[in-house]
């Protein structure tokens, strides 16, 4: 997947059940979900923009033996009501073994990167900035 524009949608774009994808330079943004991974594996996600979105930049969920690297995560902010917020740059949940190198998650609504009951991966170079929280990993 190359070259794709994804605005104003639910996900931008979803990679399900699909495995050893290369998905480079898209721009998603106004989506909820900018780019969604669902039990998928050993795919590769570089040079993307994943801004502007409402839940969160990228998510992997039950995906592993990922990489990602020279991503942009930015931006990212959903108001529910009230002072209610959310929006992660990059979110891994119950995705073991990927490797998470020289993106750019700033100024997300909460967290640059999470993690949650995400284990064996590795998380390197990437520029994490003015987030309501940088790096958090949950068990």
């Amino acid at each position: 997947i190359q070259n794709i524009v994804a605005s104003k949608n639910s996900l931008g774009i979803r990679i399900e059940k699909s495995n050893s994808n290369n998905i480079n330079s898209n721009a998603v943004s106004l989506n909820d979900v900018g780019i969604s991974f669902n039990n998928a594996d050993f795919n590769t996600l570089n040079s993307n923009n994943a801004s502007a979105n409402g839940l969160n930049g990228i998510i992997l969920s039950n995906s592993n033996s990922n990489t990602l690297s020279n991503n942009i995560a930015n931006k990212n902010i959903k108001h529910l009501f009230g002072n209610l917020f959310l929006g992660n740059g990059i979110e891994l949940s119950n995705s073991h073994n990927n490797i998470i190198d020289s993106n750019i998650a700033n100024e997300n609504r909460r967290i640059g990167i999470i993690l949650s009951s995400s284990n064996y991966n590795t998380i390197k170079s990437n520029m994490i900035r003015n987030n309501t929280g940088e790096v958090l990993l949950l068990e």
